[in-house]
């Protein structure tokens, strides 16, 4: 069961009506000459769908950005097919909203103009535009930094901008790639709160990628597990910590018996020492 969005909530339909949100079918990724490519992912196939918090982890380098650059439009697969609601995906538009490690703002605009840049791209009125940066901004818990400049935020604050930048226009997923990597262990586990809250009360869909097993199963309502580049999809473990602790259950859940067990199968894949065991 996926959290459901509030009546209303969600953009309108712009594609054809499919069970699955994100389809990915078979990608591969090689990158440099034909005759001797760089093959980064192989045979990459699973599915999100609407309402899910996805987490993807893996070893480092095994093409766990190249997967979120695909979904988002920014690179084509040289191989297969991903799919946002039947459609191959071949561009970047506004379905699908990005936030990445480091935020990708402009330091000189005020947080304002920087949470208004894509309703403004998308010549949406002035008024409903100061409505919409207000409201985003009081849900990432900044209504009283409109004016500052993106300069004199901290980094835990400059992501809740991105956040809220990407959220604005209404994407149908959120893609975030590690966005909590350079935070301290206090920001970061804050910054987590947030996403998780965010996701419960939009019913958001939302593909996260990191390399922390802890904050996945914290975060996901579905953890994939990529192998060694060339990176493929080896594992897909349901994960309902997080919704235990939005339904009331306190911190305890992270400490619970569930927890470690799949805290240790998730990190005897992404480490290797399940193949090395058999």
């Amino acid at each position: 069961m996926t959290a459901k969005p509030p009546d209303g909530a969600g953009p309108p339909a712009p594609y054809e009506v499919s069970d699955e949100l994100i389809s990915v079918e078979s990608v591969s990724l090689a990158y440099g000459p034909r005759r001797r490519p760089s093959v980064a992912l192989e045979n990459v196939s699973f599915n999100v769908f609407p309402g899910e918090f996805v987490c993807l982890m893996g070893p480092s380098g095994c093409g766990k950005s190249s997967i979120l650059n695909v979904l988002a439009g920014f690179i084509r697969p040289t191989g297969g097919v991903a799919k946002l609601r039947g459609r191959p995906i071949v561009g970047v538009d506004r379905h699908r909203g990005v936030v990445f490690q480091k935020p990708a703002l402009f330091e000189w605009f005020s947080v304002a103009r920087n949470v208004a840049f894509g309703p403004r791209c998308l010549k949406t009125p002035k008024a409903e535009t100061d409505a919409l940066v207000a409201r985003y901004l009081k849900s990432v818990g900044l209504e009283g930094f409109a004016d500052h400049k993106v300069y004199e935020l901290s980094g835990g604050m400059k992501q809740r901008v991105a956040i809220a930048r990407s959220l604005i226009t209404n994407p149908e997923i959120l893609l975030m790639d590690e966005p909590f990597g350079a935070l301290d262990a206090l920001t970061r586990e804050r910054a987590q709160d947030l996403v998780r809250e965010i996701w419960w009360r939009t019913g958001k869909t939302i593909f996260f990628i990191t390399h922390d097993v802890d904050e996945a199963l914290k975060l996901a309502t579905r953890v994939l597990v990529m192998s060694e580049r060339p990176g493929t999809v080896i594992h897909d473990e349901p994960a309902g910590f997080s919704r235990a602790r939005l339904e009331g259950a306190d911190d305890r859940v992270w400490f619970s018996g569930d927890f470690h067990a799949a805290r240790h199968r998730l990190l005897a894949l992404v480490t290797g020492r399940e193949k090395n065991d058999t």
